[in-house]
């Protein structure tokens, strides 16, 4: 099924379209403290490492905090957590302007600022992004992701040349006080937002379980670990152009902060081309063939900036590498939300964008001191280069979709919610064995299906996994696996999606007789 039937939909959610629309001006004005503080930062002479350091700023506690935002969106009210990032980076945001009014504005007050604004998006996008599947319907879900990632980009189309404008007139005072405002219309929508309550049946997972448990479940999939890779490297190579567009604005096209600013609103305008056309992209060569095109866009725009002297052929190059950056960015988003189970979503979304942002920090200040080495011309050649070489990784480690998406609330199996309080939840370790009776004839089989059990096992709590057979009889199996305690165990039987259990069917259906395979569970004492 497409996931671009009429975009709209889901916009006929109210509580969707109030956050959407909000989260527009929101967006607007990050890119406003974008441009602000990179020309405030060539003001006061500053050279291209500082320069860069804006964007690293602004972007690093994405990497530093964004998986831990993430575990905290899935404990706690996503609501509470949202307005809670966005009074920080409003608070932040009054300190910038403060700072600028008094004249006590200089280089490391600046990045401390950005960086405090950042740490506030960081704790905000993991809780905002997986609200939105309480706002829209399952099958509106692909379309409210793609519409998000086109309010941001439609931000980084205009933002940053209305930026430029502003600060043309304004200084960069214009935009750091533009960015304050804009956090007003996304802090009342999230305050009137009033979403569905969910009643927890289980106690909730301590933070550090949590967090582990979502990291595991990453390291256990192998279509989200290629996935990882990939952002990484689109956020390390994507961010080189953003990241050197004031100097290529200065020293290249020989312009000012208008300039400045068209250059970006070029990549923005190609992002949003990227953003809505990634969609047909993946629909039609799936998720690898599309990040594969979009790098050709990548590669394609960057040596065209590259081979540029003038202003017209440069925004040519900055709106085609917008295509490929911001298209890879909303494919690998739409994947992680849409092939990630709710109990997890946020923490796996927030891992692909701390993956993409610490990418993007680490390329920002690498891309600064590369060209202070190479030159900039030197530089950009290197950024094509890169962009095509992700081509060649995609050809070894392919990102594949599931054939089972493991979407919606999972339901337990028969007898997976035991009574809490049958063991304390702190008791463990727990040790599960299920024994099975195998005819040999079905061995090659029965390994094959226990290799996906492993995994599935692995990702949703266990923490160790062996599969025996009996020397004296060939016909016993023993699949065992152990959890940290009863509460990770009550967890883990609750995790299991209807593929998994379509899985575990499977397995069962194996047996030589019509019998369940016996399950014992043990505590272990030792």
């Amino acid at each position: 099924m497409s996931d671009m039937a009429d975009p709209p939909s889901a916009l006929a959610n109210p509580g969707y379209r109030n956050l959407w629309a909000a989260s527009i001006v929101a967006n607007f004005g990050t890119f406003m403290l974008m441009v602000g503080a990179a020309w405030a930062m060539v003001g006061l002479g500053e050279g291209p490492t500082l320069v860069a350091l804006v964007q690293s700023a602004i972007v690093a506690p994405i990497f530093l905090f964004g998986i831990a935002a993430g575990t905290f969106a899935d404990l706690y009210d996503r609501r509470r957590v949202a307005i809670v990032a966005l009074a920080l980076g409003l608070l932040a945001s009054l300190v910038l302007v403060a700072l600028t009014v008094g004249s006590g504005l200089s280089a490391w007050p600046l990045l401390f600022c950005c960086f405090l604004v950042g740490t506030g998006n960081a704790i905000f996008s993991p809780a905002w992004q997986t609200a939105v599947a309480e706002q829209v319907t399952p099958a509106q879900l692909p379309q409210a992701i793609m519409l998000n990632s086109v309010s941001y980009n439609l931000a980084r189309s205009a933002g940053p040349g209305a930026g430029g404008l502003l600060v043309s007139v304004a200084g960069p005072l214009g935009g750091f006080l533009f960015n304050t405002v804009s956090f007003i219309p996304i802090l009342l929508a999230f305050l009137l937002w009033r979403p569905k309550l969910h009643r927890a049946t289980l106690p909730r997972e301590r933070l550090g379980q949590a967090l582990t448990a979502g990291l595991r479940y990453i390291s256990h999939s192998a279509p989200l670990r290629a996935a990882t890779l990939r952002a990484l490297l689109a956020g390390l190579i994507g961010c080189a152009l953003t990241a050197l567009a004031p100097l290529i604005a200065r020293d290249v096209v020989g312009g000012g902060s208008e300039t400045f600013g068209l250059l970006l609103a070029s990549l923005g305008a190609g992002s949003v081309v990227g953003a809505l056309g990634q969609g047909r992209l993946r629909n039609r060569f799936g998720t690898e063939g599309g990040a594969r095109i979009l790098s050709l866009a990548g590669a394609a725009g960057s040596a065209l900036v590259a081979f540029s002297t003038s202003l017209a052929p440069s925004c040519a190059g900055f709106l085609l590498a917008g295509v490929g950056i911001a298209g890879q960015g909303a494919l690998l988003n739409v994947f992680f939300q849409t092939n990630s189970p709710r109990w997890v979503s946020a923490r796996t979304l927030s891992a692909f964008q701390s993956v993409f942002a610490g990418g993007m920090a680490i390329g920002s200040l690498m891309w600064g001191e590369i060209t202070t080495r190479t030159g900039l011309v030197g530089a950009l050649e290197l950024v094509a280069l890169a962009f095509a070489a992700t081509i060649l990784v995609g050809l070894v480690y392919p990102i594949r979709t599931p054939e089972a998406t493991p979407r919606g609330e999972p339901e337990p199996l028969p007898g997976a919610l035991m009574e809490v309080d049958r063991l304390p939840l702190d008791v463990g370790p727990i040790v599960i064995e299920l024994h099975y009776g195998i005819d040999p004839v079905a061995d090659e089989a029965f390994l094959a299906l226990m290799k996906e059990v492993r995994a599935t096992r692995l990702r949703n709590g266990a923490r160790e996994w062996t599969l025996r057979r009996d020397l004296e009889d060939d016909t016993h199996w023993v699949q065992r696996f152990i959890c940290r305690d009863w509460r990770d165990y009550l967890h883990l039987r609750q995790r299991s999606s209807a593929a998994e259990r379509r899985l575990h069917e499977e397995v069962a259906a194996l047996q030589a007789t019509a019998a369940p395979p016996d399950i014992r569970i043990f505590l272990q004492v030792d």
